[in-house]
């Protein structure tokens, strides 16, 4: 029987209980170009703070992968892929374990606590609840611990990157989007960065014809 490439996808809730068929526009779109599509449900901040999220979606991963012939998937040929939170755990889970991906896409994750708030953002994570709840405190050895940005270093084993990001987010600041991409670009490591011009936090106006394009050429070119 023929198989597919499998798109695991975290979908973003500022770490708190998750809608999952939030992007199922998307994401429907995706599966009709021939990848089968995977979401996790995390344990959400208000029943198990962090790691409880990253724990979940690397169970989420394998479970996949050992019951791939059940979905008719390929489990040689795996991306994962996350928005805004969602975002966050998928590139923290690629970084910290070595799964061979064919693909990693971020669309407006937090990449750094260290430096979130070093820009505008409508949040100050030092007095969000959502954060506080998430990690259960704001320690900085736990900032760096959850900040995915601590485990990038030269010479891993890395497949492509897909980074979106909207220029007018005021949630997660695009500073955030763009010091990966400048450190995966320092690193040479394979690395797409997309600005989307007048674009919020995953409003309406980022999800459009030319995000959905760039995701699918992105996805056929490294499936």
């Amino acid at each position: 029987d023929e198989t597919y490439p499998c798109i695991v996808y975290v979908q973003g809730s500022a770490w708190l209980k998750q809608n999952i068929n939030s992007k199922l526009g998307v994401l429907s779109r995706l599966a009709e170009k021939g990848y089968v599509i995977a979401v996790v449900e995390y344990r959400h901040s208000g029943i198990a703070p962090f790691p409880a999220q990253a724990i979940d979606t690397r169970n989420a991963i394998r479970f996949m992968k050992i019951h791939a012939d059940e979905y008719k998937a390929d489990a040689t040929k795996m991306f994962v892929a996350g928005d805004s939170s969602g975002g966050h755990i998928a590139l923290l889970v690629a970084l910290q374990e070595r799964y061979n991906f064919k693909g990693i896409i971020d669309l407006y994750g937090v990449t750094n606590f260290m430096t979130f708030n070093n820009w505008y953002s409508k949040y100050d994570w030092h007095e969000e609840r959502n954060v506080t709840d998430f990690l259960g405190s704001l320690d900085i050895e736990l900032l760096m611990k959850a900040s995915p940005m601590i485990y990038l270093k030269e010479n891993m084993s890395l497949p492509p990157f897909l980074i979106l990001h909207g220029d007018k987010d005021h949630v997660v600041p695009i500073t955030q989007s763009i010091e990966l991409y400048e450190k995966l670009k320092e690193y040479h490591y394979d690395v797409i960065f997309g600005r989307v011009h007048d674009a919020d936090h995953g409003r309406s106006i980022f999800y459009n014809e030319d995000v959905y394009q760039t995701i699918v050429n992105f996805l056929n070119k490294n499936k």
